[in-house]
């Protein structure tokens, strides 16, 4: 099973956007269903109706122009069965193919700087996700290249993020940055630190491992 066999709208009806009207695509929405908090993507378009698509980068809900969230919501608390299971499927695919894929070849200088760029807009939004939510933000944080660790949080909540993070799936960056703002209030890995994670991000444990999929070594650029 490939990525394609994800990629599926529902609800009927697929609109496609009129050329006169640009589509809109926004990150940091989230919902729980059934107890788990799922993130999503939000587009508008031109489209009549809701339609949902699952694709590598997890749920992207397409919604007419003036599509009111109330509505939103309620299309996706009655697709849940299907949303779960469909993300559940991809995040076992995801596994396989992360063990089973090649190394990818390094990056140029100027990819490099690109994924930088992207990685500090990316961060900037989900930091300011978890500042709206749980009222939790570092004095300060940037950009790290560092070879054996994903982020970490210096005694004066300084927070720094790998770059490379960025080749990740959101909900796994959301996990690497509810760790590091855990260590805000509690600078090692003990019961309180992991309680702390649980309040900032329930789904930890499930990004852990998909986090376990990815390789942080000298395979992943030039630099």
């Amino acid at each position: 099973m490939g990525w394609r066999d994800f990629m599926t709208d529902l609800l009927a009806g697929r609109a496609a956007p009129s050329p006169s009207t640009p589509e809109f695509e926004t990150a940091g929405h989230s919902i729980t269903l059934a107890s788990r908090t799922i993130e999503y993507r939000l587009t508008r378009s031109a489209r009549r109706t809701i339609g949902l698509q699952i694709d590598p980068r997890g749920l992207n809900v397409r919604v007419p122009q003036r599509a009111a969230l109330r509505d939103i919501e309620q299309a996706l608390q009655g697709k849940s069965d299907w949303i779960l299971r469909k993300l559940a499927e991809l995040e076992k695919l995801y596994g396989r193919e992360a063990q089973s894929a090649e190394p990818p070849a390094a990056k140029s200088l100027a990819e490099i700087r690109a994924l930088k760029r992207k990685a500090r807009a990316v961060f900037a939004e989900r930091l300011a996700h978890f500042e709206r939510q749980h009222a939790c933000a570092p004095a300060l944080w940037s950009l790290t290249s560092a070879r054996t660790r994903w982020g970490s949080c210096s005694p004066g909540g300084h927070v720094r993020l790998n770059w490379r993070l960025i080749q990740c799936p959101i909900p796994v960056i959301d996990y690497v940055i509810a760790h590091e703002l855990a260590h805000l209030e509690e600078l090692n890995h003990g019961p309180r630190f992991w309680a702390r994670v649980e309040v900032l991000y329930p789904d930890w444990r499930r990004e852990r491992k998909v986090l376990r999929g990815y390789r942080l070594d000298d395979r992943l650029d030039g630099s």
